[in-house]
């Protein structure tokens, strides 16, 4: 990040861009069953933006999933967008509706903010319970 942000009662300053819409603070992956909020438990520094089992799957090329982050010059905050990314679906073409959020981090004054633009579709197989904020 090239800055360090403070995390609870410690400093972080690198991040993982999970594709099932988290940020991570530690290397390592969290996939579906996703974990309790909050917990104790290992993976617990990570922010589920928008976590669900979504789907950058490509198999006939238009996928229109994106993933960007951005840190400013002054390095003092960081934004992480995801632009279009389905869900996951087990039928072919393995993915169904549209999601765009973003998580931005300001070490300007340690805020951490959520931001939606759109939400289209559910996660077919569970439409009930089938994604995480927090």
């Amino acid at each position: 990040m090239n800055f360090n942000f403070r995390y609870y009662w410690y400093d972080v300053n690198q991040f993982w861009i999970g594709s099932n819409g988290y940020l991570m603070f530690n290397n390592g992956q969290i996939s579906h069953p996703f974990p309790t909020i909050p917990s104790t438990a290992l993976p617990n520094d990570f922010l589920a933006v928008m976590m669900c089992d979504l789907s950058y799957h490509n198999v006939d090329s238009l996928n229109p999933a994106k993933c960007y982050y951005w840190v400013n010059p002054a390095h003092d905050s960081l934004i992480v967008s995801w632009i279009d990314v389905p869900f996951y679906d087990i039928n072919y073409p393995y993915y169904q509706g549209r999601n765009s959020f973003q998580v931005i981090l300001s070490m300007v004054d340690t805020s951490i903010s959520y931001q939606y633009k759109t939400q289209i579709g559910t996660y077919i197989p569970n439409p009930v319970n089938f994604l995480s904020i927090g």
